[in-house]
């Protein structure tokens, strides 16, 4: 009802309600795009964007914010306050990350195994500051984005308290990471430290609301400390070509915030939420969403928040993964029947079978013709 703001929901509010729920939707739309852009055909990118904005992202935010089946999974099943995700853990991070897995397992070919225990390298960082601006941008427009949807019940949430722990939580996320690859490499790394910061932003933005300080920084330390190792098991392991990282930064960061909710979430905050426990819940008056770890004189909600939590994590995954899927691979199988004669190899552009040098230019004399090839798609 209401499709494209018309009949019932041609009102101001309903129009309010859409111009603050654009900067999810292109972030949404955007994480993914600009992850495969240039490295899947153009059309396919095209096709993503139009797909996260028009159809898997409103339809998920219906599950979620407009009242749907996640919401009330609190209401119908008894699992907490149903699914609680403040600032979009979940709903834009998780879901851009598995919808950019669709299209990477989709259009690019696992990387070749490395053979050999040489140390991996860390990644060249041209612009270390565009990457740490980049960042802190996130945290800055994640705090404002929470604070400012409408759908937030300013009553039930402490916006000092929300913005505390998004700091405190990129502060660990950025240190750590940071921290660590000097430890192990012997030089700082600050695009590990940018990555670290806009995982732990991304995770705490489900959570901010709900957690104490102690919470938020510790949930941001163990994504912060997390992302190197979920870099390498992304590039290095499963050998999918995701240069950009955001399977690990986004994707990990989205799930750890959604969980965190259901063991970190004290009971402090979150009155009412999604219409349960508007005066009092499990006996106590004025508690709100709580986890495992309830605040004094709260009683903890285990593990029925956790598993809310835990249900909305999967579902956001799945549908995330499987629409995109399901759009993406029909066109994707028929091109590659149409013309069997092209094939893809990782980042590089389509190289047709045959046009591999001579076997007199293979090896080293030939290293400098895919160097040039390699860099032109940079």
């Amino acid at each position: 009802a209401g499709w494209g703001l018309t009949a019932a929901a041609e009102t101001p509010a309903a129009r309010g309600l859409a111009l603050a729920n654009l900067p999810w939707v292109v972030t949404a739309a955007v994480i993914p795009v600009v992850a495969l852009r240039g490295r899947i055909p153009a059309w396919a990118t095209a096709l993503l964007g139009l797909l996260t904005g028009a159809l898997i992202y409103p339809l998920a935010g219906n599950w979620l914010w407009g009242g749907g089946w996640l919401a009330n999974l609190g209401s119908n099943l008894g699992l907490g306050h149903g699914l609680a995700d403040a600032g979009g853990s979940g709903l834009v991070h998780l879901l851009a990350a598995a919808i950019t897995l669709a299209g990477l397992l989709v259009f690019l070919p696992r990387r070749p195994r490395v053979v050999g225990d040489d140390p991996v390298p860390l990644p060249e960082v041209h612009l270390p500051l565009l990457a740490l601006v980049g960042a802190g941008l996130l945290l800055i427009g994640s705090l404002a984005w929470t604070m400012n949807n409408p759908l937030l019940d300013r009553g039930a949430v402490d916006p000092a308290r929300t913005a505390l722990n998004s700091i405190l939580a990129a502060a660990a996320g950025g240190l750590l990471p940071l921290a660590y690859t000097w430890l192990v490499a012997g030089r700082p790394d600050p695009l590990m430290a940018a990555r670290g910061l806009a995982a732990a932003t991304a995770a705490l933005a489900a959570a901010a609301p709900f957690v104490a300080p102690w919470a938020a920084l510790l949930v941001g330390a163990v994504t912060g400390l997390i992302i190197p190792f979920a870099v390498y098991l992304v590039d290095r392991v499963l050998r999918w070509a995701d240069p950009t990282a955001v399977l690990a930064v986004h994707g990990l960061g989205g799930a750890l915030g959604v969980a965190a909710v259901g063991v970190f979430a004290d009971g402090t905050a979150g009155l009412g939420w999604n219409g349960i426990g508007t005066a009092t819940y499990l006996g106590v008056a004025r508690q709100g969403v709580t986890g495992l770890l309830a605040a004094a004189g709260f009683q903890p909600d285990f593990p029925g928040q956790l598993q809310a939590q835990a249900v909305g994590l999967v579902a956001l995954a799945l549908w995330g993964f499987f629409a995109a899927w399901l759009f993406l691979a029909p066109p994707a199988t028929l091109l590659h029947w149409l013309r069997p004669s092209v094939v893809t190899s990782g980042d590089l552009p389509p190289v047709p079978v045959g046009s591999e040098p001579p076997a007199e230019e293979t090896g080293a004399a030939a290293a400098p013709v895919r160097d040039e090839v390699a860099a032109s798609t940079i």
